[in-house]
């Protein structure tokens, strides 16, 4: 069900990010205070683009 309502949210509709830094970051920058957050939310945000925001995030985060 996740993966269906991810999979139809329209790509670049709403400009949400996702920071995925919810141990704090520690390649580069090694900063054990960075926090995970979600940017550009909006009260017309749906859980599934916010579900996609997080798979983004997450795979830029990795890659």
């Amino acid at each position: 069900m996740f993966d269906r309502g991810v999979e139809q949210t329209e790509r670049g509709k709403d400009d949400v990010l996702f920071l995925p830094y919810l141990n704090g970051e520690r390649c580069l920058v090694q900063d054990a205070n960075a926090s995970g957050c979600f940017i550009g939310l909006k009260s017309t945000t749906t859980r599934e683009r916010m579900g996609a925001a997080v798979l983004e995030g997450v795979a830029f985060s990795m890659r």
